[in-house]
């Protein structure tokens, strides 16, 4: 549980097990199912499947803000936003539309990053974001 909930991105089963077989190579994909199962029913964790036949699992709670979700189609970075003005919209579409109030709603945008779309230099921001990533590693790496 403790993996899941430091985990900074959408992650799967597979990536979940992965990073906890480095702590405890005896864990295998039976309690990772049961304690995600455990989570989700808790409302402590939410599956997601963003058009790739993966499930991915967020860390979630009613005192966490309402997200959304852009995702590149060939990267498969997933960019999580939060924007007033689309839920002020969906709430007044929703009532102009037939009076709906709104109870959950998830909103994912599909795209192609800079470089997926053949953009002249274009970066993707994936590929820079683990480049980050691995610098933090090396600067917080014991000598």
């Amino acid at each position: 549980m403790d993996i899941f909930f430091e985990s900074k991105h959408h992650i799967s089963v597979d990536e979940l097990l992965a990073q906890v077989r480095k702590i405890n190579n005896k864990i295998g994909y039976v309690t990772v199912y049961r304690t995600l199962k455990l989570l989700l029913d808790a409302h402590l964790a939410e599956a997601r499947r963003f058009g790739d036949l993966q499930t991915r699992y967020e860390v979630t709670s009613p005192a966490l803000p309402h997200h959304d979700h852009l995702i590149c189609l060939q990267c498969r970075l997933i960019l999580e936003f939060e924007n007033d003005e689309i839920e002020t919209l969906q709430k007044r579409m929703a009532q102009v539309l037939g009076g709906f109030s709104i109870v959950h709603h998830k909103l994912e945008l599909y795209g192609l990053c800079p470089k997926a779309q053949g953009v002249h230099r274009g970066k993707c921001p994936n590929e820079e974001r683990q480049s980050s990533e691995i610098m933090e590693k090396l600067s917080t790496a014991p000598a």
